[in-house]
């Protein structure tokens, strides 16, 4: 068994080249085996360009509301095998259909978003006295702590990241409604 079974096509690429910078010549047959088995050297320098190129093409079939089926019977590779390349439209699909879930606005994002808010504030409210109560001044070097907080909560209660608008939203106006309070308070 070749210790280079376990090694990635990205990483046989690289000790390749090293061992032909060094000396010129790639002495190291379980290297060149490994290669060869693999497809040869050309093939895995093509093997990412292909992945990219079927990853573009699925982007742009999902565009045009194409079902995965009729994207396997589109696409075709002549340096992917038809497992891997289903593999790779498989994976892509799901990659964008969690996306367009996360960036899709329900009742729940926008319920959680405002839980999430009220309670951002409050916390961060809370912290804030707390820094002043013990430092006698307003520490402003807690803000940005404040947003990754606040960013925390919302995704807590509605379970989608700041590429959801209205959890990009709700995120920034706690962190301004906190500071803006916290102001108004300390005074």
């Amino acid at each position: 068994m070749s210790s280079y079974k376990k090694y990635t096509n990205k990483d046989l690429i690289d000790i390749y080249e090293s061992h032909k910078a060094y000396s010129g010549v790639v002495k190291d047959e379980e290297l060149k085996t490994e290669i060869e088995a693999r497809g040869g050297l050309e093939a895995l320098v093509k093997f990412p360009k292909e992945i990219n190129r079927i990853i573009h093409e699925t982007n742009e079939f999902i565009k045009d509301r194409y079902t995965s089926e009729q994207i396997i019977k589109k696409i075709k590779s002549d340096i992917l095998t038809a497992s891997q390349m289903q593999a790779v439209i498989s994976q892509q699909i799901l990659v964008l259909n969690e996306r367009e879930r996360d960036q899709k606005i329900t009742s729940k994002t926008i319920i959680g978003s405002l839980v999430g808010m009220i309670l951002s504030i409050a916390l961060s409210l809370i912290i804030w006295f707390i820094s002043f109560f013990y430092l006698h001044y307003m520490p402003f070097i807690l803000l940005p702590g404040m947003g990754i907080l606040s960013y925390f909560i919302i995704k807590l209660f509605t379970k989608q990241s700041r590429d959801n608008v209205i959890v990009f939203i709700a995120t920034f106006l706690s962190i301004v409604i906190s500071f803006i309070l916290q102001l108004f308070l300390a005074t």
